[in-house]
């Protein structure tokens, strides 16, 4: 019997040993993750919030804010919102002269395959656009703004007028203003994977 208790001291020497080495270990994981800026970018992954602060390549402090969505006339101090729903019922419409005019002059409007530069090249492709199809369907799922710059993901369906085909995509856009007025509308369409395809 004495000799069990050299064994059993032992063992929790050794279980307590371990928890110390543990503890420390994590202290160094923490602090290594803190040196090297990782733990901020892990932290909106893990607890994901409407207000994220992400770092960007020169390590600055970047911060996301997406706002609740709100039609323009509730939100008039947002330009850029206002800008975005402005984009979304030209497109229903089929106004060209709306859309084209929230450009700057120089403005590119960027679908893929297709550059258009300045308002008069983006009017006649949206005037075209609207001659060839109809029953245009825009839902915002969201708008995440930043400055002067947005990304917006929304879901588009028109109707082909000439063979009747529906076609339904998800798109993010992102947009970059210059004194309100979009200087480059560029947009990710996926044709392949809507919820509603």
């Amino acid at each position: 019997m004495p000799e069990e208790q050299p064994d059993q001291f032992r063992f929790g020497r050794t279980i307590a040993l371990a928890g110390v080495v543990f503890v420390i270990s994590l202290a160094i994981l923490t602090l290594t993750l803190l040196a090297l800026n990782l733990l901020p970018n892990l932290i909106p992954t893990l607890y994901p919030a409407s207000n994220s602060s992400l770092y960007s390549r020169d390590h600055s402090l970047i911060t996301l804010t997406q706002e609740p969505m709100v039609e323009p006339e509730s939100n008039p101090s947002n330009p850029i919102y206002a800008a975005i729903y402005t984009a979304q019922q030209a497109w229903v419409n089929g106004n060209a002269d709306e859309f084209s005019d929230l450009f700057t002059e120089t403005g590119e409007f960027v679908v893929p395959g297709h550059v258009y530069r300045g308002r008069d090249a983006i009017r006649d492709v949206t005037a075209e656009f609207s001659q060839t199809h109809n029953n245009v369907q825009i839902d915002i799922h969201r708008i995440i703004t930043e400055g002067s710059q947005a990304v917006v993901e929304w879901q588009w369906q028109d109707t082909d007028i000439a063979s009747g085909k529906r076609t339904v995509a998800d798109d993010a856009i992102v947009v970059d203003f210059e004194a309100d007025l979009i200087k480059r509308w560029r947009e990710y369409i996926d044709a392949t994977s809507s919820s509603l395809g």
